[in-house]
């Protein structure tokens, strides 16, 4: 159905009536006009004629992936996800489908919204077609502030010219064959990522998989695409440093950041595996460029390479480092609540 819009203005349009319309409404509404206001007159034809609005179903898309106010309005303030589909003409074979199957017979249309100054008007009217035309141009319409969005539609309406009695199609869904990339947001977490990517290698999902970034000087969002094997890699290794550094190499990594003389007995070994959990499933995707060594390869035994001689060995310890004091920082945050 066409509700829910976030736009107050969306399918609500400026409603004019001419005297020739007056017995019209009077039959839709089995209410005698006379004596009511032209604003009384408008809001009673209004309320009859919204129901033909619940013929439509409207899907919005936008052609820009990268745009930031679309991420911060749509995308979880830029921690969820952006899906890009290929479309395919006729829609409702390539595109989408309907469960479970109806007899009904629907139509479909892909609508590139138009920005304008002016809502559009809509004029009441006995004939179905005539309303049913109004519909859709003022379904395409909306103010220009919104012109960021770049947005297409595509609207669904039974196939029947009995604009009364039909009704949309519901559990419209969207196939998979379609689905060309998925974007993930900048402020994705570490924790999201890991629970997308096992939702993705459930469904056997094939699409591209890109990242997106804060571009070094600008304010403009870029993406980086990463493959599925480096996909894979990324969800392995945030699982091993999430869950078995701190079981087994607690007190050596300590050691390794602080130096020898560290007091193991200041260490409370509990809070410490909690805050470092906690802490690496915060990390968001495009804080990920610090930690490049999470896409270099698998690795199964993270701090016991940072005493080797290999590539990653400075930044696993500029790791270390950034997740240690985090810790710091989480202990004293506790030290000061409890203290309140």
């Amino acid at each position: 159905m066409v509700e829910n819009f976030n736009d107050p203005f969306d399918i609500f349009p400026n409603y004019q009536i001419d005297n020739e319309q007056v017995g019209y409404i009077e039959e839709l509404a089995g209410v005698n006009p006379t004596g009511l206001s032209s604003s009384d007159i408008k809001q009673l034809a209004f309320l009859h004629d919204r129901k033909h609005g619940n013929s439509y179903g409207i899907t919005c898309f936008s052609k820009t992936p990268k745009d930031i106010l679309m991420w911060a309005h749509y995308g979880d303030k830029h921690k969820g996800i952006s899906l890009e589909f290929k479309v395919r003409q006729p829609l409702e074979k390539f595109f989408f489908g309907i469960y479970p199957n109806i007899k009904q017979p629907y139509q479909s249309k892909l609508i590139e919204i138009k920005y304008e100054e002016d809502r559009p008007v809509f004029r009441f009217s006995k004939e179905p077609i005539v309303a049913r035309k109004q519909i859709e141009d003022i379904l395409k319409t909306k103010s220009k502030v919104w012109e960021n969005e770049d947005e297409v539609r595509i609207m669904v309406r039974p196939g029947g010219e009995n604009i009364e009695k039909d009704t949309f199609p519901r559990n419209i869904f969207y196939r998979t064959r379609v689905l060309t990339k998925i974007f993930l947001g900048a402020k994705m977490s570490f924790e999201s990522y890991t629970d997308f990517f096992s939702f993705y290698k459930h469904q056997g999902l094939k699409c591209h998989i890109e990242i997106m970034q804060l571009a070094e000087n600008l304010y403009i969002l870029n993406s980086k695409a990463i493959n599925k094997k480096c996909a894979n890699i990324l969800y392995k290794n945030i699982i091993y440093a999430r869950d078995n550094i701190p079981k087994q190499n607690v007190i050596r990594a300590a050691y390794y950041i602080y130096g020898e003389k560290s007091d193991k007995n200041k260490l409370d070994i509990t809070k410490f595996k909690y805050y470092w959990r906690s802490i690496i499933n915060k990390i968001t995707m495009h804080e990920m460029e610090y930690f490049p060594f999470f896409l270099s390869g698998e690795f199964t035994e993270l701090i016991y390479n940072v005493p080797n001689s290999n590539k990653n060995t400075v930044e696993i310890s500029c790791f270390l480092d950034y997740m240690l004091q985090a810790i710091e920082v989480e202990k004293n945050k506790d030290r000061e609540f409890l203290s309140d």
